[in-house]
């Protein structure tokens, strides 16, 4: 079935049970969404960071990682036939939902409870130490100048 619509609210859309397989761009909300969800991917990444994440999705067995400037339409039947009937993909991305969820906090309080440490005691301690390197340090030219 396909429901043409100029705007849904995504995660609405991924909570219902009658939706099987996300075709995405591979956005991170996308992805966390399709995680929490557990709803299998098909990514047709356009930028750096969501190319990460289809790989990222692919190497896990969420779903499939596709060319968005070359693709066929056998292709994507074929990738979304594949996604659905091949049991791995539901698994694993169910796996990896569970233990999203298993959280004893709502993300709200986990907010709210960062804040109120920061504020009772700082962030000094929350710092890295790579933000006292030299920015040669930090990209590591000096290694790479010695090792040539």
């Amino acid at each position: 079935n396909l429901l043409i619509q100029p705007w849904i609210p995504q995660n609405d859309l991924l909570a219902d049970s009658r939706i099987k397989l996300f075709v995405t761009h591979g956005g991170f909300n996308s992805m966390m969404e399709s995680v929490y969800h557990a709803k299998p991917v098909i990514v047709f990444p356009f930028v750096h960071d969501q190319t990460g994440l289809a790989s990222y999705a692919e190497r896990h067995n969420y779903g499939v990682e596709m060319d968005f400037g070359n693709w066929e339409v056998d292709e994507l039947t074929n990738n979304i036939i594949r996604v659905l009937n091949n049991k791995t993909f539901k698994e694993s991305i169910k796996r990896s939902s569970d233990i999203l969820r298993d959280r004893k906090t709502s993300a709200a309080e986990r907010v709210s409870d960062a804040i109120n440490h920061v504020m009772k005691y700082g962030d000094e301690h929350l710092k890295s130490g790579a933000s006292d390197l030299y920015w040669f340090q930090f990209i590591m030219f000096d290694i790479f100048f010695v090792l040539v």
